[in-house]
């Protein structure tokens, strides 16, 4: 559009334009620069708007949304020009929610072909680090995954109804809170899994069970989640409901653990009718009673109480995972593998007497991994739960130079003497998206280790901490993007940071 258009006022909700898409957020929704002069003044403002189901290229009719300031949410109205290369998304749900059967936002993306995507996320990282001084040249080419489509080994689908009242289940759509839509293709899912999610909807239809309304605090269904072994075959599913002391049937009031053993049952049938495995069964109960903290109980129904897992990660043994319902797991099992690989091959060779700091650990997989190379790793985690998982890990792999430690990274850092130069020789740092502390880089430029390698989800924080760790006195050797989630704008990134020459 015009540049230099003139407009009364601000976008308002409902005004319509015509805009070019430029980028992506975090979100996966495409990115236009609006132009307008405002007002009797023309007074210049570029606003930023996002649209779902657009990519970089898209020329397209949107009408306005929720304005934020210079950050305005718009719908899309139609694609005038679409970008080159363009393609049909192959999955049936892609699309805005207003047109039957589609709204999943999950797989932003699929409109690009996939070395597009690889292209897009290595460019989002270079325009992020670019504000930290770090230049293109550093910057790797993205890591693609071997297999772009059926890639997740866990999934989490929802119990409701439409806008239509019609019960479903399936994925909340894009932009909404209470509503879900009926999901019966997932294109990141295994088909077994789907096998399981339409079998779950027959025997919530049948027996006439209702679900969970965040708006009123009634009914029972919440989720139902399932879990695939991408290396050994397994398959544990969740079912998890409301605290309801009876449960609403076509038979009238029942017992809720009776209605979920007959849940279990009927998941167990449908998986052999259909010849696919069913090794764990669960069922878990979500009180979130206003006044009590929330709490979340779970009962094994059936099979196995856990799921097993291995990781066949390239300079180390294969390990292998025992996965309870609450525990975390990389939920791309085969690209976690490369993933963990390039930070083994990043920190290169460390010595048979080295101690590593592995931070914001979580289960320890890094960590379990590194340790084979090594004299000594210590893990820091803030979780209990993951530090306990851990150490199970650890105990089950036979792993003995490895040791645990709960708590705040800085203040354990301090407590156990960690943060005084040669404490450590080497440190793996993997933060969550808000990215590191103040106080974590004042540590590590304290610690004054010869290579730091940081393992980031978020190339915004990323760029943030990559300022601080410079003024500590760290340079910037090597950026890698890894494409851990494809068909989404999630990107990894791995880098290698020296100690800078004083």
């Amino acid at each position: 559009m015009d540049s230099q258009l003139a407009w009364p006022h601000a976008p308002r909700w409902g005004e319509q334009f015509d805009v070019e898409i430029i980028d992506i957020d975090d979100k996966g929704r495409g990115i236009a620069e609006l132009a307008l002069r405002i007002g009797p003044q023309l007074s210049p403002r570029v606003y930023h708007v996002a649209v779902r189901a657009t990519v970089p290229g898209d020329f397209a009719r949107v009408q306005i949304g929720k304005p934020r300031k210079r950050k305005v949410d718009a719908q899309l109205l139609e694609l005038l020009r679409p970008a080159p290369g363009r393609v049909e998304p192959p999955c049936p749900h892609f699309g805005p929610y207003d047109r039957a059967g589609r709204g999943c936002g999950g797989c932003s993306l699929q409109p690009l072909p996939y070395p597009a995507q690889i292209a897009l996320k290595r460019g989002q990282v270079a325009r992020w680090l670019a504000t930290a001084g770090i230049g293109d040249e550093r910057i790797g080419e993205t890591v693609p995954a071997a297999s772009p489509w059926t890639y997740r080994n866990k999934m989490e689908f929802s119990f409701g109804d439409d806008d239509e009242r019609r019960e479903t289940v399936g994925m909340h759509p894009a932009g909404y809170r209470y509503e879900v839509m009926d999901l019966h293709h997932c294109r990141l899912e295994s088909d077994a899994a789907m096998v399981i999610v339409a079998a779950a909807r027959a025997h919530r239809l049948a027996r006439g069970l209702p679900h969970h309304d965040q708006r009123r605090d009634t009914g029972w269904l919440r989720t139902l989640t399932v879990r695939e072994g991408k290396r050994t075959g397994e398959r544990m599913v969740e079912i998890t409901t409301s605290a309801s002391l009876e449960v609403e049937t076509s038979d009238g009031p029942g017992d809720p653990a009776t209605e979920a053993a007959a849940f279990g049952v009927a998941l167990k049938s449908a998986a052999e009718r259909a010849g696919i495995r069913l090794d764990s069964l669960w069922w878990s109960v979500h009180d979130a009673r206003r006044g009590h903290r929330t709490e979340l109980h779970s009962t094994h129904l059936a099979g196995a109480p856990h799921l097993c897992e291995k990781l066949e990660v390239a300079g180390a043994r294969a390990l292998s995972f025992h996965i309870h319902p609450r525990a975390f797991f990389q939920p791309n099992t085969l690209q976690a593998e490369v993933l963990y690989g390039l930070v083994l091959e990043s920190l290169g060779p460390q010595g048979a007497d080295a101690h590593v700091l592995d931070l914001y650990c979580g289960t320890g997989t890094i960590g379990l991994c590194l340790a084979q190379r090594v004299g000594r790793v210590t893990g820091i985690e803030l979780s209990p739960e993951a530090v306990d998982n851990a150490k199970a890990n650890a105990v089950r792999n036979g792993i003995t130079n490895i040791s645990f430690l709960c708590g705040d990274v800085a203040t354990v850092l301090e407590a156990e003497g960690l943060s005084r130069p040669g404490a450590a020789d080497a440190v793996i740092v993997d933060p969550p998206r808000a990215g590191l502390m103040p106080a974590a880089i004042a540590c590590l430029g304290a610690l004054g280790v010869e290579r730091i390698i940081y393992v980031s989800c978020n190339p915004e924080a990323l760029a943030r901490d990559l300022i601080g760790l410079q003024a500590v006195g760290y340079s910037v050797d090597a950026v890698t993007p890894v494409d851990h989630f494809p068909q989404t704008a999630h990107v990894e990134t791995i880098v290698q940071l020296n100690r800078a020459c004083s």
